[in-house]
């Protein structure tokens, strides 16, 4: 079982590398790139190395629909939502008593265990429809402070240095902060390519100063971590605004 579970992985990180290998980085068009032959060879080391692995295992994982309309994405602004969500894409048992501690304040707030019982089975129904409904709707928007560096003129991009796009980075909600998410393509979005210079203007003028521009990632729940209680996802859109909201840029 050990030999063939290593097979697999094997299997799925050099798919993976064969996959990635075939975009074009070259400025041309796809049907250019089709039309000639590759000559990077992935390595099967590189493929079983802790990188390919983890590369391959999230290539692998359910992947959000880019053209689902950004009305769409519900606004996740609770850990009680996170909490539904992380229930809804996860095939354990549903913890009733464990999430009434932290959905209900008067389930908290009685010590009487027949008390107790009776507000867990009026919650139930409450609670199953709202875990279907996060599971029924995985794309979801959420809004924070942008935390931009100086324009680069020869990168032509603005540094995003969220340390929610970091490796390892996780955020959570203070009313319920047992649940947390994660990115999984954060990196792909930690510079913001700007090559309009009179945009690169306009954003530059902002940083650093207060209020501060808001930055708004659009989001795909892909899968949880059970070992952190994450709810693993994937950026679909950024958006950076102006303090008043107004749209400046969008990735």
């Amino acid at each position: 079982m050990k030999n063939s579970k290593f097979n697999s992985l094997a299997i799925l990180a050099t798919t993976s590398l064969i996959l990635l290998s075939g975009c074009s980085k070259s400025g041309k068009s796809d049907n250019q790139a089709a039309n000639q032959p590759s000559t990077d060879k992935p390595s099967l080391s590189a493929a079983l190395s802790p990188q390919g692995v983890k590369a391959a295992a999230i290539a692998a994982l359910p992947q959000a629909n880019p053209n689902t309309p950004l009305d769409q994405y519900t606004p996740l602004t609770s850990g009680n939502q996170l909490m539904f969500l992380y229930y809804g894409l996860s095939s354990m048992p549903v913890d009733y008593e464990k999430i009434a501690q932290k959905y209900s304040q008067e389930y908290r707030s009685t010590s009487d265990v027949f008390k107790q019982k009776d507000i867990l089975n009026a919650l139930k129904p409450r609670i199953d429809a709202e875990i279907a409904q996060a599971k029924n709707n995985r794309y979801f928007m959420m809004r924070g402070d942008a935390n931009l560096s100086n324009y680069d003129f020869n990168a032509k991009d603005f540094p995003n240095n969220d340390a929610l796009l970091s490796s390892g980075g996780y955020g959570y909600f203070y009313d319920n902060n047992g649940y947390h998410y994660s990115f999984t393509n954060g990196a792909d979005f930690k510079m913001l390519k700007v090559a309009d210079e009179a945009k690169a203007r306009q954003i530059e003028g902002m940083v650093n100063k207060y209020p501060s521009m808001k930055i708004v990632y659009y989001a795909y729940a892909q899968d949880i971590d059970p070992n952190s209680m994450t709810v693993k996802a994937q950026i679909v859109k950024v958006k950076l605004l102006d303090a008043s909201g107004n749209e400046l840029y969008a990735q």
